[in-house]
C-alpha cells in the first residue's frame, strides 16, 4: 500500500475519485463536481497536503483508496478522519484496514495524539473496520426535522436580538465539550452564509433563508447556551423565537448533533430523528 498526497491531484481527479469511492454507498450516489468538493474541503478544515491517496504497489497511477485529514489550529494535536473510502472494485482485499494502518503510523509520526471520525450507525463494513484498528464509539449524532408553526399574529413583545457568527464561534470553543464533534465547529466556516441570533444567554446559528431557495429547509448550525444557564429552558425559548420568525418554514437540524444533547429539546419542538444516525468514534494514539 503507498500513499501520496491528496494536494498531487486536482479536484476534479479527486471528486470523480469520491464519486466512484461512494456509488453504491447507503445513502445513495454522490456526485461532487471539482468546485463542491472544494468547497466541503473548506468548511471541513481539510489539509489536502496531509490527506492520502492509496495507490497498489504495482500500479502507482489508479488510486485504491483515499482519506482526508482535518485539522483544526486550536487542536493542533487532534485530527479528523472525514472522509474515507475504497473504490467498490478494490474492496474486499483488505485494503481499507491497511489504509488505516498506514494513516495511523503517518498520524504517530507527526505527533498526533487523538483522532476522530464519524461512521454511520448501519454501514457495519465501516464499523467493524474501523473498531478492528482500535477506534471506539464515543457518542450518538443525530440529525432532526421540524417545521416552524404559521404565523402568529398575536402582539407579544420579542426579546430576540441579532449577534455575530464569529461571536458566538468564540463562545462555542470557549466552552463547549471536549468531545462535541468537528461538524459542530463548522459552521462559520467559509463559504456559510449564516444568521446568528441571541436571547438571554442563548445563542443560535442558521443558514441565511433568504439566500436559500424558497423551498429549502432552514438549516439549524448550532444552539448554545452559557454553561451556568442551561437547563432553564433558554434553548427553547430562543428557538421557538427564531422559528416563529420565519413561519410555516421546515427546519432541519443536521450539525450532526449529539443525541445525549438535543434529543429533549428537539422533541419538546416537536422535531422528528432522520435515518441518518451516526457514531462518533475517537482512538487515542
Amino acid at each position: 500500500m503507498e500513499s501520496k498526497p491528496a494536494s498531487d491531484l486536482s479536484l476534479a481527479e479527486i471528486a470523480e475519485l469520491v464519486n466512484r469511492s461512494f456509488s453504491n454507498g447507503i445513502w445513495g450516489e454522490v456526485n461532487y463536481s471539482a468546485e463542491e468538493i472544494g468547497v466541503w474541503f473548506k468548511r471541513n478544515f481539510t489539509s489536502l497536503e496531509l490527506s492520502h491517496i492509496y495507490y497498489l504497489p504495482s500500479d502507482l497511477e489508479t488510486p485504491v483508496a483515499f482519506a482526508f485529514i482535518s485539522t483544526r489550529e486550536d487542536k493542533p494535536t487532534e485530527v479528523r478522519i472525514a472522509p474515507m473510502g475504497v473504490v467498490p472494485s478494490f474492496r474486499r482485499q483488505g485494503l481499507g484496514i491497511k489504509a488505516m494502518n498506514a494513516l495511523i503510523e503517518a498520524e504517530k509520526k507527526r505527533g498526533t495524539t487523538l483522532l476522530e471520525l464519524e461512521c454511520a450507525q448501519k454501514n457495519t463494513a465501516a464499523l467493524n473496520l474501523y473498531k478492528s484498528v482500535g477506534f471506539f464509539a464515543s457518542q450518538e449524532l443525530c440529525t432532526w426535522e421540524g417545521t416552524s408553526p404559521e404565523a402568529d399574529n398575536s402582539s407579544s413583545a420579542s426579546t430576540l436580538g441579532e449577534c455575530e457568527m464569529a461571536e458566538v464561534e468564540q463562545l462555542v470553543k470557549l466552552h463547549a465539550a471536549d468531545d462535541l464533534p468537528w461538524p459542530a465547529w463548522g459552521f462559520n466556516a467559509p463559504p456559510t452564509k449564516g444568521r446568528a441570533f441571541t436571547q438571554g444567554h442563548a445563542y443560535c446559528c442558521i443558514a441565511d433563508p433568504d439566500d436559500a431557495k424558497p423551498d429549502a429547509a432552514v438549516e439549524l448550525l448550532t444552539l448554545f447556551v452559557e454553561p451556568e444557564w442551561r437547563g432553564k429552558g433558554e434553548a427553547k425559548a430562543l428557538l421557538k423565537e427564531i422559528m416563529a420568525k420565519y413561519p410555516g418554514k421546515k427546519w432541519v437540524a443536521s450539525g450532526p448533533f449529539p443525541k445525549q444533547y438535543g434529543e429533549k429539546l428537539v422533541a419538546e419542538m416537536g422535531f422528528k430523528e432522520v435515518d441518518s444516525a451516526r457514531y462518533q468514534m475517537r482512538l487515542a494514539l
